[in-house]
């Protein structure tokens, strides 16, 4: 059987392997670095629309709280002859 040899040799295809792992995983930074931008932004457009949300639901709430005492005097009103 024979034995397993090592050559120290350096080549063109051992180079260009190196240089084609290498570039893979910084392309695969780069899109991680992107996605992570792109969620943050769409984190804070949810969190826009969400302050947004609730500022129009008090504002609402406010609104149906004058309705309800303009309906209440409007009864009294009525009731008064």
């Amino acid at each position: 059987m024979p034995r397993v040899r090592f050559d120290g040799t350096i080549n063109a295809g051992h180079v260009l392997t190196i240089l084609s792992i290498v570039g893979s995983v910084f392309i695969a930074y780069m899109n991680i670095v992107r996605t992570m931008d792109e969620h943050e932004l769409r984190l804070t457009t949810v969190e826009k629309q969400v302050d947004n949300s609730e500022a129009f639901q008090r504002q609402l709430l406010a609104t149906l709280g004058l309705i309800r005492e303009d309906i209440a005097t409007l009864k009294e009103r009525s009731k008064k002859p």
